[in-house]
């Protein structure tokens, strides 16, 4: 399911920042032109539903945090995630 994401939450302004200043660490690719952005609703430690976000490379298909650490090489296994592309100005 694709999730329509607010361009102007800081969430998204953290990930097209992310996506700009950054090239995929894998295949090298700059993430402005391959990065795609992926959020999750997930639960945290008291019970609470919070919304996870991540940043990914279509080119090869390795996800991110927000840290810019490498999660996995290939993000179709998480299926639970909801992608928007991230949109570059």
């Amino acid at each position: 399911m694709i999730q329509c994401i607010d361009p102007n939450s800081d969430e998204f302004k953290k990930a097209k920042k992310l996506t700009t200043g950054h090239s995929c660490l894998v295949c090298e690719k700059p993430l402005k032109e391959t990065g795609v952005y992926f959020s999750l609703l997930d639960l945290n430690k008291e019970g609470d539903e919070v919304i996870l976000y991540r940043v990914g490379c279509k080119y090869c298909k390795t996800l991110y945090t927000m840290e810019f650490k490498i999660i996995a090489v290939d993000f179709d296994k998480f299926l639970d995630f909801n992608i928007a592309q991230v949109i570059c100005a």
